[in-house]
């Protein structure tokens, strides 16, 4: 029974860092629209452990339309200002579908620092056994 969770326990770990990268990957390609826009609010969420994240909301104006979206990426390091400018790719299909490349850095550090300790636990693990 231990061998099998050494195996699946980091296996998670592998898999969902790399599930991430994908989808940031996949959602990269379907954002091709450039666009310029403005950090109009900062909503604040508190997580689990009473820790506060950041979330931007930026206001973009795209084929004679203004939208106003909520990233979905939280940072616990506020990344921008209110008035801040920033370049976004949107999905020409679902405009408010965005990408912001100042935020993906961060979030593939993470992803792949997750996949890695999976690797590493994986490593570990198998040489106990």
């Amino acid at each position: 029974m231990s061998r099998i969770l050494s195996i699946v326990f980091p296996s998670i770990f592998i898999a969902l860092g790399a599930l991430g990268l994908i989808e940031r990957i996949i959602h990269r390609l379907k954002c091709t629209e450039r666009v310029e826009a403005e950090v109009v609010d900062i909503v604040y969420q508190a997580d689990s452990d009473g820790g506060r994240a950041s979330y931007p909301v930026y206001a973009y104006y795209y084929e004679g339309v203004d939208y106003r979206q909520k990233s979905t990426y939280a940072s616990f390091i506020r990344r921008f200002n209110i008035g801040d400018t920033v370049e976004l790719l949107i999905n020409p299909n679902r405009p408010e579908k965005f990408y912001c490349p100042k935020e993906t850095l961060p979030m593939v550090a993470f992803l792949l620092l997750f996949s890695g300790s999976g690797v590493v636990l994986l490593w570990l693990f198998t040489k106990t056994i």
